[in-house]
């Protein structure tokens, strides 16, 4: 069981570390529910077994895997194996389903992995929309925040769910603010037996592709990035596609919208240092 255990930390480590923006020591060891000390005698593991680990001007640490696929790096049965580790000693994880579908990408293991994020996401939905039916507040359990880099409990007012179905659209109450959560970044829903009492509150914006909503300022981004932080951007803030195009002669990829914050996107600059520029 202890190496089950350190087998799923190291590989919580690894998604954390590919994750955009890159993080401080303080903030992965939090994240992986481990110690600072026991992060970098990972790393020194990681750094042994081939992962480039790297540092940005912030002195903050991600993984440049230079387009490294999983399967390069194991079989389909060894694949197999961590599934079934990770199923076992990680039930309650925040990580688990996005560890599994990972792995479980064009490998045999592929539609039992789909199928265990399909299950978790469908239970939030069912237990969101009935929130909403009944108008009641909702705890979104240990939520990441890619912005603060925080896992947190958020109490919230649902007020409905993207087309897509891969946001809500809530009005947090500690905050006082309409908020859009990214649903794969929720570990649970919890109703609570209280009625919404901010409903005057609840309008009907249209987020900016940070999930930020409508706000008496806006800004024109224009943002120049490599191909790298592209990937990166697109897997982090999937909204960002549409407004994305390649510019033919220098082959690297401009943002071009209209955001309500630039406090994404500087952030997220930050922890790929020398890749995005600001036009």
């Amino acid at each position: 069981m202890y190496n089950q255990n350190k087998l799923l930390r190291l590989l919580q480590l690894i998604s954390v570390l590919q994750a955009s923006p890159a993080k401080t020591m303080k903030s992965i060891a939090k994240l992986i529910g481990s110690t600072e000390r026991t992060v970098y005698r990972y790393l020194d593991l990681l750094k042994a077994v081939g992962f480039n680990v790297e540092k940005d001007t912030n002195h903050k640490v991600y993984i440049d895997n230079g387009g490294l696929d999983i399967k390069q790096m194991f079989t389909a049965d060894e694949i197999k194996l961590i599934q079934e580790s990770i199923l076992v000693v990680a039930k309650s994880s925040p990580l688990k389903d996005s560890i599994i579908q990972k792995l479980s990408l064009n490998n045999e293991a592929a539609l039992a992995g789909k199928n265990l994020l399909k299950v978790h996401l469908s239970n939030l939905v069912e237990k969101i929309n009935l929130a909403i039916q009944d108008k009641k507040v909702i705890v979104l359990k240990k939520y990441y925040s890619a912005n603060s880099q925080k896992i947190s409990d958020r109490q919230v007012e649902p007020i409905k769910l993207t087309d897509n179905y891969t946001s809500l659209v809530a009005f947090e109450i500690s905050s006082e603010s309409i908020k859009y959560f990214n649903l794969e970044r929720i570990t649970d829903v919890q109703i609570k037996n209280q009625g919404i009492t901010n409903e005057s509150k609840h309008k009907d914006v249209n987020p900016d592709v940070f999930g930020f909503g409508e706000k008496e300022k806006s800004y024109k981004l224009v943002m120049k990035m490599s191909l790298r932080a592209w990937l990166f951007l697109k897997d982090e803030y999937p909204m960002t596609v549409s407004y994305t195009k390649k510019d033919k002669k220098s082959g690297q990829y401009i943002l071009k919208t209209t955001v309500y914050s630039l406090i994404p996107a500087k952030r997220f600059a930050k922890g790929l240092p020398g890749e995005i520029e600001f036009l």
